[in-house]
């Protein structure tokens, strides 16, 4: 009899773990994703991919991001975070420090969003399978997109969205596609919180 309704409870625990939708102990309202960002577009040469950036963003109680960018030229890396309603930046660069990230020797301001703001009004455009993770992709059209790497542009936008959780996003305009697809997906980080945090106080205005 006992181990009847051990087995029952444990069948039930499964079911919920199964309809919540954890994988690997990530909580949807508490997680941290890497994402690559790609950019493809047409030169002359032909049709060249670029990754541009590595993404680390934190969600929970606190937010986070390390954003890296890549390319050549303009090398650096965005850091962000919040506390108790305010966020704090900053951006370092090869060998030349760090500093604020509006600051006039620094390729960034404010304008640029460091954390992921998607638009109202999204479609519904069909399921979307990433990392192991099923969600379903919402689609706009010409809608204002606004990355660490890049102020406001308007382009058309799919977004694959897991309970919350973004796992890709393509922006198209007629010149490029930029992909930003997740790289992995685990449960949020307080000491990198706590990390990023301590380096924008240092450099915050």
């Amino acid at each position: 009899m006992r181990v009847g309704i051990l087995l029952l409870v444990a069948a039930a625990l499964l079911l919920l773990w199964l309809v919540v939708g954890w994988r690997g102990g990530v909580d949807p309202r508490n997680y941290e994703v890497e994402y690559a960002v790609v950019a493809t577009y047409e030169a002359a040469t032909g049709r060249r991919v670029v990754e541009v950036a590595r993404w680390v963003l934190g969600v929970g109680e606190e937010n986070y991001t390390e954003f890296r960018r890549l390319t050549a030229m303009s090398e650096y890396t965005l850091y962000a975070a919040t506390e108790s309603g305010r966020i704090y930046t900053a951006m370092c660069v090869p060998d030349g420090g760090c500093g604020p990230s509006s600051g006039p020797s620094l390729p960034l301001d404010l304008k640029l969003s460091p954390f992921i703001k998607l638009p109202p009004g999204g479609t519904e455009a069909g399921p979307c399978e990433h990392l192991g993770w099923r969600g379903v992709v919402y689609r706009y059209e010409g809608v204002a997109v606004s990355l660490p790497h890049a102020a406001s542009m308007s382009r058309d936008l799919d977004a694959c969205i897991w309970r919350g959780v973004v796992l890709w996003m393509r922006a198209q305009d007629p010149d490029d596609v930029l992909w930003i697809n997740a790289t992995y997906l685990r449960p949020y980080d307080k000491s990198r919180h706590w990390q990023i945090l301590n380096t924008v106080k240092k450099y915050s205005r």
